[in-house]
């Protein structure tokens, strides 16, 4: 079917019935929460400190909701772009799924294409507003229609970017255990090394640096710190990975933020968190895949996937 007008379409939960429950499936529910170890071995060094400093905090609901804007400005469409014969989101999607320690997954979207397209892979989609500002407005804005239609509340948030095909699931579980065993944390994402001069040098990959203590510093297209000479094995800097996680209350806060300087002048919004004063949590891990700016990099996900010798969703 085509795309409704904003009317019919907008705060429309996808695959809801009039009882106001889901059709699909709901995610596998945490029998046991991550064990402090087995985050310590995932999260890297910055990981390791910040998990021995905070204490265990009961499990929280935790939901994964993933962006999937149609009118990129780089790439028209990207969401739906294919990738070994599937919509690129249904790639991020099906991944995220296969993360243990949530309750739901659901594709957050201004398009009723995309919506189709989940839907077809046994998906949760919610139609959002097409004026949402950024991916965590859609966010945002998702998570109300699934508290007004579901009836149902998380405490923690991940935000998965939908161009994140290769998503690692276990990367997923890391950062909803780290929120779970550090309530003084808010926001925190993920890094991984830079591995080549190529990827340093492009405004599209995200550089951050952080602080001893494991926060961001600063995020930047351009290569920082500056300097930089590089080293075999990855020596160039920390990488941005774009998943976040929030805390629910945190999340609402985090959309009123007025738009800042910073974040206008790098076109990355998590940097009107650090104007505002707040911490982001920058957790390492040891690498990631490429996600898709221009479609370009289609290709290079296609070669990944090939040799990781998975098909759609799989890792």
């Amino acid at each position: 079917r085509g795309e409704k007008s904003a009317g019919e379409e907008v705060g429309t939960l996808g695959r809801v019935n009039a009882g106001g429950q889901s059709s699909q499936p709901r995610q596998r529910t945490e029998t046991v929460m991550l064990r402090t170890a087995l985050l310590a071995r995932r999260a890297g060094k910055h990981g390791v400190a910040a998990i021995r400093r905070c204490s265990a905090a009961p499990p929280s609901p935790a939901a994964v909701i993933i962006p999937a804007r149609y009118g990129s400005t780089r790439f028209p469409g990207k969401p739906l772009a294919p990738i070994l014969g599937q919509p690129m989101v249904v790639h991020t999607m099906l991944r995220a799924q296969q993360a243990t320690s949530v309750q739901l997954v659901a594709v957050a979207t201004d398009h009723g294409a995309i919506l189709e397209a989940v839907e077809a892979a046994g998906g949760t989609a919610v139609l959002t507003p097409s004026d949402c500002a950024t991916g965590t407005d859609r966010v945002w804005a998702a998570l109300c229609e699934v508290r007004t239609h579901l009836a149902r509340s998380f405490d923690i948030v991940i935000n998965v970017q939908g161009d994140e095909a290769l998503v690692d699931p276990s990367h997923i579980d890391l950062l909803v255990g780290h929120m779970r065993a550090c309530p003084s944390d808010d926001m925190a994402t993920l890094a991984a090394p830079i591995k080549t001069r190529e990827d340093f040098d492009n405004p599209n990959t995200v550089k951050v640096v952080t602080s001893s203590r494991g926060y961001a510093l600063y995020f930047s297209r351009a290569g920082i710190p500056h300097g930089t000479s590089g080293s075999p094995g990855g020596g160039w800097g920390l990488k941005h990975v774009g998943v976040y996680a929030f805390r629910s209350s945190f999340l609402e806060e985090f959309v009123r933020l007025p738009e800042s300087k910073l974040q206008q002048t790098e076109s990355l919004e998590q940097l009107k968190v650090l104007e505002a004063g707040h911490r982001i949590r920058v957790i390492s891990v040891a690498s990631a895949g490429p996600d898709v700016n221009v479609p370009s990099d289609i290709a290079r996900v296609e070669g990944c996937l090939r040799d990781q010798g998975c098909g759609v969703g799989r890792v």
